[in-house]
């Protein structure tokens, strides 16, 4: 059973509604399967683990068995309130470093004016 309100998993396609999840993994390896966007991700892991080669994606990418086997633990309820707060802090350190939540900049911190984004 899906932790997901229906309103979060549900789209149109060619005017059906269709459940996003669906065919997510084959996306998914599509996706990581593209060599150019492996090799990109193996880059920027080992450069945020320089030291750390346990952390560093194997050569062949993901397969669709691996994402299936891995997306029942990213669906877990406290991990989901850990990712959402650690998402927030950083969602605000970076629109603080853009000068987005500037009290005495133009516009206000949910519609900031379009000049600060210059």
């Amino acid at each position: 059973m899906s932790r997901l309100p229906a309103s979060a998993t549900t789209g149109t396609t060619a005017g059906r509604r269709t459940d996003v999840r669906r065919g997510s993994a084959r996306k998914v390896e599509a996706e990581f399967g593209d060599p150019r966007v492996w090799r990109f991700m193996r880059r920027t892991v080992k450069s945020m683990f320089p030291d750390q080669p346990s952390m560093w994606l194997p050569e062949s990418p993901m397969r669709r068995l691996h994402y299936l086997y891995g997306r029942r633990y990213l669906a877990d309820e406290e991990l989901l309130k850990r990712r959402r707060s650690v998402f927030t802090f950083g969602a605000v350190d970076l629109a603080r470093s853009m000068g987005l939540l500037d009290p005495s900049g133009p516009g206000s911190f949910t519609h900031p004016d379009l000049s600060r984004m210059e």
